[in-house]
């Protein structure tokens, strides 16, 4: 008699493969005594051995303690080390009742393309590995972009910010999850805990973009400056947001010593009046002396190696849509490497006021359109992820009123899926850690080292969930107070919009797409 395939330890994954109901079946077949097989495929190469304790525990047998093991992120060739793993299985596995099927073209097929590209660009492995982790159903490396929050404390006011604006309604709970509990604005990261987490992003390979930005400006923390020099010291790249008006001679030094990646400058006005009109507690003088300091900060940086680069960015709303074009203006004064243009979203009634109407949209978008021709002559990049909001929330104009305008990923991901736990990773300055860039807690790391957390069972169930997204298999991710369900509202804007189209398109240009499976963990 053939051997029983298991294809999965959990019901959904194996009934993916194996037919509706077939878990339950083949589960008990190899309890009854029958041999069981477990197919090599891209869902079971990496974790053979989970699956062969699996099947032989309903078979009522002990396998050794340690079983070899394929460490995919540093297999220099995929192909040859899994070759490899498997003869090493199959002597592991003698007279089990357990045995490895053969490998499935799916998985051959994806694994010599990956060997293939790394061989042609080892550079691109850490994306790479991402990518395959999204049609294997697993992390095999730490998020691209981990969003850092070091404090909740901010010394202006945007009119526009959900955490800050002085449009918030009181009690100060705009949207769902968000704390504003007594003393929240004072909140700051640990030292200890900081440093404990950056050890953790280094060990998982997450070095591409170590991001302080959030609920506070990060540089009134106290100790801002010993975080950017421990970031840089570990050569990891360190994207620093700021609203400029702590740029000043010590910062400036700072970031040019220790050769600090990238700078945003969240200026999102291109005039004194603007500035004060968003930011009710600055002075009008105020701007042009933060223009004089990051011209001072392009100076200096060209003279030694030209970093950090510097963003300029700027959130259009009702406030600032007419200045889009000069924004651009003033961008090729400083001289700035990008620009990032964002429309704002709405954190809650009392803020809508600021969104722009069909008109203003109209004016905003035909002054970046502009805008972009200047920064072509200009040598200045403008960041794509603006050609999206404008197609996309353009649309919404036409749809129902319950679409608000800001809705730039409106119903989008039902379709394809969310990809952004395998991209995309956000802690904030109380130890929670999010799924994504809203409140989404995963986490807690009073409670748990990161690098346990990524490759934990609650991850790993939001991540596959979040993949399939399917309403029948939500998950509450509250906790402490903080937090919504992983599939909710505020998916209709979703901050990390450019990390699951670009993966998607990645796929598809890897050719990948027709193997990428939705299958969530009940």
């Amino acid at each position: 008699m053939a051997p029983v395939l298991i294809y999965d330890d959990a019901p959904l994954g194996h009934d993916h493969y194996a037919g509706k109901g077939d878990f339950l079946r083949a589960v008990d077949r190899v309890r009854s005594g029958d041999a069981a097989s477990i197919p090599v495929t891209l869902t079971t190469f990496h974790r053979l051995g989970d699956l062969a304790r699996f099947a032989a525990a309903i078979r009522g047998r002990t396998l050794p303690p340690v079983l070899p093991v394929l460490d995919v992120r540093h297999e220099p060739q995929l192909v040859d080390g899994l070759r490899r793993h498997l003869r090493e299985m199959q002597v592991a596995l003698r007279d089990t009742g357990v045995s490895l099927g053969e490998v499935h073209r799916d998985a051959d097929r994806v694994l010599s393309d990956f060997d293939r590209r790394i061989r042609e660009n080892p550079a691109a492995r850490p994306n790479l590995l991402r990518l395959l982790g999204v049609v294997c159903d697993v992390a095999f490396i730490g998020p691209h972009t981990f969003h850092m929050d070091i404090t909740n404390h901010c010394n202006t006011n945007c009119t526009f910010c959900g955490l800050h604006s002085p449009l918030l309604q009181d009690p100060k709970k705009p949207m769902l999850g968000r704390r504003f509990t007594e003393g929240w604005k004072g909140n700051k990261r640990d030292w200890e805990e900081f440093c404990n987490l950056i050890d953790d992003l280094d060990k998982l390979g997450a070095k591409e973009d170590i991001l302080f930005n959030g609920e506070g400006e990060p540089l009134t923390h106290p100790r801002a400056f010993d975080m950017v020099k421990y970031v840089c010291d570990k050569g990891m790249n360190l994207t620093l947001f700021s609203h400029g008006q702590t740029v000043r001679e010590k910062a400036i030094q700072t970031f040019v010593d220790n050769d600090m990646h990238m700078l945003y400058w969240s200026s999102h006005c291109a005039s004194p009046e603007t500035y004060v009109k968003m930011q009710p507690r600055r002075k009008l003088a105020e701007f042009d002396e933060n223009v004089k300091y990051m011209r001072m900060l392009v100076e200096r940086k060209r003279k030694k190696n030209n970093k950090p680069h510097i963003v300029m960015a700027m959130v259009i709303n009702a406030d600032n849509f007419h200045e889009t074009e000069k924004f651009m203006d003033v961008a090729a004064f400083i001289g700035v490497d990008f620009v990032r243009y964002q429309i704002m979203h709405s954190c809650g009634d009392s803020m809508n006021s600021l969104l722009m109407s069909r008109e203003q949209f109209e004016i905003a978008k035909a002054g970046v359109e502009r805008g972009k021709k200047k920064a072509e002559a200009a040598g200045i990049k403008v960041i794509a992820n603006i050609d999206f909001q404008l197609k996309s929330c353009e649309q919404t104009y036409e749809l129902p009123e319950d679409v608000m305008s800001f809705h730039w990923s409106h119903d989008l991901y039902t379709q394809t899926g969310c990809l952004v736990a395998w991209f995309f990773s956000r802690a904030f300055s109380d130890g929670l850690v999010s799924f994504c860039c809203h409140d989404k807690i995963v986490g807690d790391l009073r409670r748990e080292r990161f690098r346990t957390m990524w490759t934990g069972p609650d991850y790993q169930r939001a991540r596959l969930n979040a993949k399939a997204f399917d309403p029948n298999y939500n998950i509450d991710m509250t906790y402490a107070g903080c937090g919504t369900p992983l599939l909710a509202g505020d998916c209709a804007w979703c901050g990390n919009y450019e990390f699951i189209n670009k993966a998607l398109e990645d796929l598809e240009t890897n050719r990948w797409k027709d193997v990428l499976r939705r299958v969530p963990l009940a």
